[in-house]
């Protein structure tokens, strides 16, 4: 959980992570990179990504996601 609050901090977010759970596929119970935290603002999803996806989501959620 000690990666996970670094990474929070480093991205520049204030808020206390309270838990950390990794989501996990149904098929073979393996671990994907991302984590359902549970924060002092409420529920928030962390997911790794690479730097394609992240230009994906950078153009779907430049409106907001709307």
């Amino acid at each position: 959980m000690e990666q996970i609050r670094n990474i929070i901090n480093a991205l520049g977010h204030d808020l206390s992570l309270l838990s950390a759970e990794s989501f996990r596929a149904e098929e073979d119970g393996r671990a994907y990179q991302v984590w359902k935290l549970r924060t002092d603002r409420g529920p928030m999803v962390l997911k790794k990504t690479t730097e394609k996806e992240r230009a994906v989501y950078e153009v779907f959620f430049r409106d907001g996601g709307h």
